[in-house]
């Protein structure tokens, strides 16, 4: 059912998906079909939901399970069918995706004996303005990167160093370790987290000093899948997933000292995207995020760099962006982390950068590609933080955006209230992620150090 948050929404639609499913067995209609109906409430920009995923699973270990994208184009009701078979009982997991990116997630068992399964897509979880504690700590291995898969067997935490990795899994006793295991050879440099074959399982791509790794999450597993990425040699430090031609599949942009990568999704697997990206002005490339910059309805990429100016990309939907060397003020800070995100609440984008040894800046749209500095306005502490990582997401439920930054010393946190307020500081981290670990709506965050990974929660 729709809960309205505290801030007035507007209603997507209800969008009830027809097709027909079978857990198990063979296809055909049954009049034991239940019936999934699915309700969204749309949060305003820049969290708009404009595709889902559905994935179905058989709690039987030997049974099946479906997972698939759809894109959300109009309001029209339809049925979606689930024809047991000889399933007793199942899993969903409903993921709401803006541009690519996750941004809502429903999961929950049912069983067959019901005619009628209800899922709900919140713009917001129950959240918690309470301040965060550390639930649970678990030893890694040094030079580790981290990355989390959500799918049909819940959250798991992947933590890979060179020669080795750990897979977590998420309780409410804390964190478990799993038998599964990704094999790493190389220097780790990052994690990326994406749906390569969109049946609602994040995949994750290791790159590393020699260059880009796949591993398919499939049921219990990691497999290893690199006959689906491009066989040109790649050279990057961060990634993200997104779906900047909107047709529903996984897309993702990587970063490097040489500039930007676009790998396209398809049914068969990702394809390097060439043209329409100026390399040449990109380069020293440390991290990038993807939203809607000017307004468009496009997705739009901004770029950190370290020892450059930062850049901010503007995309016609079709796969071509254009650098504005103009919209983002000139500076040669080391930008270590990048954002877009609403965090006054005034309907547009800011770009939020976090850097070595510097202030943390927020840049708010003055004309339709122009951002200039407004920190002063909206941030709440002007002091240089040696920041290393950034989470720019709502992480007590109040449909606002919060500001987690790693730090090598202390982490910061400013939490949404009447604008950002500071919070008590967190440990130090090289890496930090805000996510909904246990599947209930509300998130929480993951800080990783050299040595240990902590889950903290509201």
């Amino acid at each position: 059912m729709f809960e309205p948050g505290p801030r007035n929404r507007r209603r997507l639609a209800e969008f009830l998906a027809c097709l027909a499913l079978v857990l198990v067995g063979g296809c055909g209609e049954s009049d034991d079909a239940i019936f999934v109906v699915l309700n969204f409430e749309q949060a305003e920009v820049p969290s708009k939901v404009d595709s889902i995923c559905l994935g179905l699973w058989d709690l039987d270990p030997s049974g099946g399970q479906f997972g698939q994208r759809f894109a959300l184009e109009s309001s029209e009701d339809a049925t979606l069918a689930v024809d047991p078979g000889s399933a007793l009982s199942g899993r969903m997991v409903l993921h709401g995706l803006s541009f690519g990116q996750r941004v809502a997630l429903h999961q929950q068992d049912f069983d067959f004996e019901s005619s009628e399964v209800e899922a709900s897509l919140l713009a917001c979880g129950p959240g918690s303005s309470a301040t965060p504690l550390e639930r649970d700590e678990v030893a890694v291995a040094a030079d580790s990167s981290m990355a989390v898969s959500q799918g049909l067997e819940g959250a798991w935490i992947v933590v890979a160093a060179p020669g080795q990795s750990q897979v977590f899994a998420v309780g409410s006793a804390g964190l478990v370790r799993q038998s599964v295991s990704i094999p790493t050879a190389a220097a780790v440099r990052s994690l990326v987290s994406v749906d390569v074959d969109g049946d609602c399982d994040d995949d994750i791509i290791v790159l590393s000093s020699s260059g880009a790794e796949l591993w398919r999450r499939e049921r219990g597993a990691f497999v290893s899948a690199n006959d689906l990425l491009p066989s040109q040699p790649v050279e990057a430090v961060q990634g993200i997933s997104l779906d900047y031609n909107r047709d529903a599949v996984g897309d993702v942009a990587l970063v490097g000292a040489d500039g930007l990568t676009l790998w396209q999704g398809s049914a068969q697997g990702l394809t390097e995207v060439s043209g329409g990206v100026m390399s040449a002005q990109l380069s020293s490339a440390t991290a990038i995020a993807a939203g809607d910059l000017d307004g468009d309805g496009f997705v739009d990429l901004a770029i950190a760099r370290s020892g450059v100016p930062d850049r901010l990309l503007y995309g016609d939907g079709g796969g071509t962006f254009v650098v504005d060397s103009a919209s983002l003020a000139e500076d040669d800070r080391d930008s270590s982390s990048i954002a877009i995100a609403d965090i006054d609440e005034d309907g547009m984008a800011e770009v939020i950068v976090a850097s070595q040894a510097a202030p943390v800046t927020a840049f708010a749209r003055d004309e339709p590609r122009r951002y200039v500095d407004r920190s002063f306005l909206v941030l709440p502490d002007a002091n240089p933080i040696n920041a290393v990582d950034m989470a720019v997401v709502d992480w007590n439920g109040d449909c606002e955006a919060d500001i987690l930054i790693a730090a090598d010393d202390a982490s910061v946190s400013w939490a949404s209230g009447e604008g950002l307020v500071k919070e008590p500081a967190l440990p130090g981290a090289k890496e930090v992620i805000i996510d909904d670990l246990l599947g209930q709506g509300d998130r929480d965050a993951l800080l990783l150090t050299d040595t240990v990974l902590r889950w903290w929660r509201r």
